[in-house]
């Protein structure tokens, strides 16, 4: 669309700093902050679309993809592992893995150990599937960028294998 393409232009034009326009660092404040579960299903939509498309058009190289990086990439984990609505945990998964394919050793540094917590959580099924989920997306649509970690997910997967929830388990196995 139009609209895809002028921000696109704009995200080339912006290469060290999303800071320097405010708009697109208002519209992702609510994914900067820690306590996402007070913002709106709209806001939290508009804030994930914004930094899919800001993920996709930014050089991995720049300073404001490693702001997506740095100060974005852990809520975005939590959101997709833990968030109540599907709509949300999907886009955020879809986000998470384009972050993590465009910069795979930085992004995957931030994204496993947000990815881990949520995959140890006892006595929270929902989030735990969910979690494994996101680590199946990460898995497919990078391959063997996960490589470098799988010394530290690989307790954590094996242990999954025999999760009292059946969806954790088949997936874990899988």
């Amino acid at each position: 669309t139009a609209g895809k393409k002028i921000l696109q232009k704009i995200s080339r034009d912006l290469d060290d700093d999303m800071n320097c326009i405010a708009p697109f660092s208002l519209i992702l404040l609510p994914i900067k902050q820690n306590d996402i579960g007070d913002e709106s299903e709209s806001t939290l939509l508009r804030a994930l679309n914004l930094l899919a498309l800001l993920s996709q058009s930014l050089q991995c190289e720049s300073q404001g993809h490693g702001q997506i990086i740095n100060e974005m990439l852990r809520n975005v984990v939590n959101v997709a592992c833990s968030h109540p609505s599907s709509r949300i945990r999907e886009k955020a998964v879809g986000v998470a893995c384009a972050v993590c394919k465009s910069d795979s050793s930085r992004a995957l540094q931030k994204a496993i150990p947000a990815l881990l917590e949520h995959l140890k959580r006892i006595g929270k099924d929902k989030e735990r599937l969910w979690a494994c989920r996101l680590l199946q997306e990460i898995l497919d649509t990078g391959g063997t960028m996960i490589c470098p970690f799988v010394r530290c997910l690989l307790p954590t997967a094996m242990s999954l294998m025999t999760d009292p929830s059946e969806e954790c388990a088949s997936l874990a196995a899988s």
